[in-house]
C-alpha cells in the first residue's frame, strides 16, 4: 500500500476583484449542485482546474492567476478562506429565506450553504492543527 501523501503546500486559482480584494473562485460545473473552490494540493490537480478558472475569469472579467502557498502563508490564506466560505454560506441561507423564493431554489441554496459550512469547518480545523 502506498504511503499517504501529506499536504505541504496549497495551490489555488486566485482572482482580483475591482476593489483590490482577492478571492478563490468556485465552480459549480465540476460537481453539479456543489460549489467547489478551485484549489488543490499539487500542480497536476491545478492543471485539471485551469479550464474552469479561465471560464470564470472570462465571465467575471476579473484577472486570475495560479498561486502556490506553503508554511505560515498557507495557514493565513486557509484561515481567510475559511472565513470567506462561512460568509458565502450565510449569503446562501439569507437567499433561501427571502420571501417568494421558490422551494426548489431555497433547498438548493441551503444545500450549498451546508457544503460551504462543512468546508469552512474543515479548513478551520486544519489551521488549528498546524498553528
Amino acid at each position: 500500500m502506498a504511503e499517504p501523501k501529506k499536504i505541504t503546500e496549497l495551490w489555488a486559482w486566485v482572482c482580483t476583484e475591482p476593489d483590490g480584494g482577492e478571492g478563490v473562485p468556485a465552480s459549480g460545473a465540476i460537481m453539479p449542485g456543489v460549489l467547489l473552490p478551485l484549489m488543490g494540493a499539487d500542480a497536476e490537480r491545478m492543471k485539471s482546474l485551469e479550464a474552469h478558472a479561465r471560464m470564470i475569469a472570462a465571465a467575471s472579467g476579473y484577472p486570475i492567476r495560479l498561486e502556490r502557498f506553503h508554511g505560515s502563508a498557507l495557514m493565513e490564506k486557509l484561515a481567510d478562506l475559511a472565513l470567506r466560505l462561512a460568509e458565502l454560506a450565510e449569503i446562501e441561507v439569507r437567499g433561501a429565506e427571502l420571501e417568494g423564493t421558490p422551494e426548489k431554489e431555497a433547498l438548493g441554496r441551503l444545500g450549498k450553504a451546508s457544503g460551504l459550512i462543512e468546508a469552512s469547518q474543515l479548513l478551520q480545523s486544519a489551521v488549528k492543527e498546524h498553528l
